[in-house]
């Protein structure tokens, strides 16, 4: 599972990225149950955007520093660390998306981040977010989410293969091996994240409804599973496909009013590569929920 995921340019690659100047007025580590989550939060201006990072990756790394300086103006803009990761503390392990939805609800009334919400994630955040809006959909306003994995994906993956058979190639018996251990071996991947546990909660969990939703998506210019995948059985491929494009349609119907927008990027980090149609979307959310 570990190489379909970077093949799919879904997991985040850590990096330290600061933009010049950028200065939170609220930062520090707040208890939110036994241990600590790291916060920073900028501008003081309402409502308040809550950014979610993709897995593996974590606010204080940087990557959100070109839309937070330029959105900031606007509205409070806050973004964090999950636990493990950065300059958060270690939490119990495994844990799911619920989890990461209930830290995160903890972590805002203890530093005492005013409500209402705009959510915005990169990557396998949307699942988080999605919890988030399903606990505290009374808190939330819009939403926005960049990049997002493909829902069910881990799932999919590792339900997707065939039975074993004599005429399977080594390849496919490793990638079939990683793409189960992936989903149901909570340890096989960096934070410990339950990710069998994690798509129950979201599938069964409340869609936005009628609040505004857009979803950014990278421009894809290679196969989604790269060359090897030519060595695929050719079931396998097909429903691969059928995935994907299933994947676009789950998208749009997790709100009444949902839009989704293809950015020129091919990057997987939208948001630092292409942070002008991040910025603008996000400014409009903002404005649309002020009136």
């Amino acid at each position: 599972m570990k190489q379909f995921i970077s093949l799919l340019l879904f997991i985040v690659i850590p990096v330290s990225v600061h933009a010049k100047d950028l200065k939170p007025n609220i930062s520090g580590k707040f208890d939110v149950g036994g241990f600590s989550l790291y916060l920073e939060c900028y501008g003081t201006q309402q409502p308040t955007v809550v950014l979610e990072s993709g897995f593996g990756g974590y606010g204080s790394n940087g990557l959100w520093s070109k839309v937070i300086t330029e959105v900031s103006p606007d509205a409070q803009i806050c973004v964090y660390d999950r636990a493990g990761l950065g300059r958060s503390d270690a939490g119990p392990v495994p844990f799911s998306s619920k989890d990461v939805a209930e830290r995160l609800h903890r972590l805002l009334a203890t530093a005492e981040i005013n409500e209402p919400f705009i959510l915005a994630s990169h990557s396998y955040g949307s699942y988080h977010l999605k919890m988030f809006n399903a606990l505290y959909g009374e808190s939330v306003l819009a939403a926005i989410f960049v990049d997002p994995t493909p829902f069910g994906l881990m799932k999919f993956s590792a339900e997707n293969w065939p039975a074993p058979s004599s005429s399977d190639t080594q390849e496919v018996i490793e990638f079939r091996s990683n793409d189960r251990k992936a989903y149901f071996d909570p340890s096989d991947n960096p934070e410990t994240m339950d990710f069998e546990k994690s798509y129950e909660e979201v599938a069964s969990a409340n869609d936005f409804g009628a609040k505004p939703l857009i979803v950014i998506k990278a421009t894809r210019e290679i196969e989604p599973w790269g060359d090897w995948a030519r060595n695929l059985p050719p079931e396998v491929e097909e429903r691969n496909r059928a995935f994907l494009t299933e994947s676009d349609e789950l998208l749009l119907a997790l709100s009444e009013n949902s839009e989704v927008i293809t950015a020129e990027t091919t990057e997987h980090n939208v948001h630092w590569h292409e942070p002008k149609i991040v910025i603008e979307n996000l400014r409009a959310l903002i404005n649309k929920v002020s009136r």
